[in-house]
């Protein structure tokens, strides 16, 4: 299955970024140091790797449900693999998000369809809360 490539930034897209900035730099610089700040949520790197590792077994089950061919699990450090996107995962949790995805409680005690609905809802939550903040304005 191919990937879809990203739409290309156009002269207006620049212009919308940088008419922003001018309208609001304080936000820019806020947010830019609450993404750049790196939470903590486990007690030492070794909680961290379990996680990644269960983690990147969630994310394969999800992909085979979802009909996507089979994904290996691969290294972190072996791009598009189960364990390369996990660790993209936490790495975006820590930068952005109060908590991971999930706990590591849930992580070892949960089954994959468990943990697979529980993904889903939230997605579905962040989606809803992304439509609340824009006012349902896609352009």
């Amino acid at each position: 299955m191919a990937r879809e490539k990203s739409k290309p930034v156009t002269s207006h897209d620049v212009e919308r970024i940088i008419n922003a900035k001018k309208e609001y730099p304080d936000a820019f610089e806020k947010s830019k140091a609450v993404c750049n700040k790196k939470k903590n949520f486990f007690k030492n790197e070794k909680e961290r790797d379990i996680w990644i590792k269960i983690n990147a077994e969630v994310i394969r089950y999800r992909m085979k449900n979802l009909g996507h061919e089979d994904v290996p699990m691969g290294s972190v450090d072996e791009e598009q693999t189960c364990l390369w996107m996990s660790k993209n995962q936490l790495d975006y949790d820590e930068h952005n998000r109060d908590a991971p995805r999930f706990s590591l409680e849930q992580l070892i005690m949960l089954s994959l369809p468990e943990l697979h609905r529980i993904d889903l809802q939230g997605e579905g939550i962040r989606l809803n809360e992304c439509k609340r903040i824009c006012g349902g304005d896609e352009s």
